[in-house]
């Protein structure tokens, strides 16, 4: 059934109308609500500060455009840090960008709800799938997040996955509200990777450890040491304080960390704590001028405290998106949403060439977009410096940065960073 014909439509928005019928009391409904452990801390109103660029016009109903117009498959980015060596191997984890997914397993998911929604939610999803309306595939076409699998995401460039980790009760499974393919699989194929690629490095985070209980906790912690362990960096060095180089030679090129204390205890010398280690959290905007500022605005207060900063390149669902869905011209799925975003990393990069933009950038369908590229042009551009004195601002004219503030006008400023601010 064609999604467009009317029909489809019809069918659609019916069971749209289910589900937000349910749910009508929160305001906020999204498919993928996103939250975490982490600290959550108010980066000011949005819009609060000048960054210096202009918005890009983005109407709400501007759809993805049809295949023959969008990119080619992106060219394989499988040794990226490989072959820039010269430039990022010196840099630690707070210097250097990487490019990483957004709800990294989410490329296949299934008719089946996982853990952590709402009892009263699924059991009217269930519902609504006994009188054959396409409530899964609405939920699908809102959830779905990527489209390959782990190995296609590392050979497309992908350095940071954002691994969903419940427990169905027999065994863990990606998740993105249903259920996706076995956790196991993909740390799997992590570990082959990293195997035949001596000189990249990759971060695993687990999250969302729903149902974890005490028989299931050995399981996961025996799969993660026997994909990925021997390659894991160690915690008893902090690890913002390791250059690429260090983790490379040493052969600890697998960094894995969890927001859930159990696994951080079962395995305390390879898990390292989330909350230790990230700053920046989800904006949950569906406009990507909002996004964008939501993000700046955080990265201006708190980036540079000593944590990894992450850049948060996605658009969330919302009571607005999903039911417009069915209007003809308007973003259908998080994928045809998640295109007004991609098409505009490139545009806003060249904008702000001079801002420290993080050292995660984090993206939905991520080979639509140019987050590989630009990763690697900030770290081949921002080395031309001492890494720590790196810009961060937005105004073309300020070397601040992590550990230096002041203005290419200062003499002292001048001496430290004198190809960054010949470029400001």
């Amino acid at each position: 059934m064609d999604r467009r014909s009317v029909a489809g439509r019809n069918a659609h928005m019916l069971a749209v109308v289910v589900v937000l019928l349910l749910v009508c009391t929160s305001p906020t409904l999204s498919f993928t609500p996103h939250h975490s452990g982490r600290e959550v801390r108010d980066g000011g109103r949005v819009g609060e500060r000048s960054f210096g660029f202009t918005p890009y016009t983005q109407y709400t109903s501007s759809p993805r455009p049809p295949p023959s117009l969008l990119p080619p498959p992106p060219r394989s980015y499988a040794n990226w840090m490989g072959d820039n060596l010269h430039f990022i191997s010196n840099l630690t984890l707070t210097e250097v960008m990487l490019p990483g997914t957004h709800d990294s397993g989410a490329f296949q998911l299934y008719d089946k709800m996982g853990p952590g929604q709402s009892e009263e939610l699924a059991k009217w999803i269930k519902l609504a799938a006994e009188l054959k309306l396409p409530v899964y595939d609405l939920i699908k076409g809102w959830a779905t997040s990527q489209s390959g699998n782990f190995t296609f995401q590392l050979e497309g460039g992908i350095r940071v996955f954002d691994l969903r980790c419940p427990w169905d009760g027999t065994e863990f499974r990606t998740q993105h509200m249903l259920l996706g393919n076995k956790v196991e699989d993909l740390l799997q194929e992590v570990g082959d990777f990293i195997a035949t690629h001596p000189h990249e490095v990759v971060i695993v985070s687990i999250s969302h450890m729903y149902n974890l209980t005490d028989d299931a906790l050995p399981i996961i912690t025996n799969i993660v040491q026997n994909t990925v362990g021997k390659y894991a960096a160690k915690t008893h060095t902090p690890l913002t304080s390791r250059t690429l180089s260090d983790l490379i030679s040493s052969n600890e090129r697998v960094i894995v960390t969890s927001d859930t204390y159990a696994m951080r205890e079962a395995m305390p010398d390879i898990i390292f704590a989330e909350d230790d280690l990230y700053e920046g959290e989800y904006t949950d905007k569906d406009n990507v001028n909002e996004m964008v500022t939501a993000n700046m605005d955080k990265l201006l207060s708190y980036g540079g405290d000593g944590r990894i900063f992450i850049f948060y390149w996605t658009l969330t669902d919302s009571t607005r998106t999903i039911p417009a869905g069915f209007l003809p011209d308007h973003p259908f799925t998080l994928h045809d949403m998640s295109w007004q975003a991609n098409s505009l990393l490139g545009y806003y990069s060249q904008r702000l060439s001079n801002l420290q933009f993080g050292n995660i950038i984090l993206s939905d369908f991520f080979e639509e977009s140019d987050i590989v590229r630009v990763a690697i042009d900030f770290n081949r551009r921002q080395c031309r410096d001492d890494a720590k004195y790196k810009a961060r601002s937005a105004d073309g004219n300020d070397c601040r940065s992590w550990m230096l503030k002041g203005r290419c006008s200062e003499v002292n400023v001048q001496q430290l960073c004198p190809l960054s601010c010949d470029v400001c």
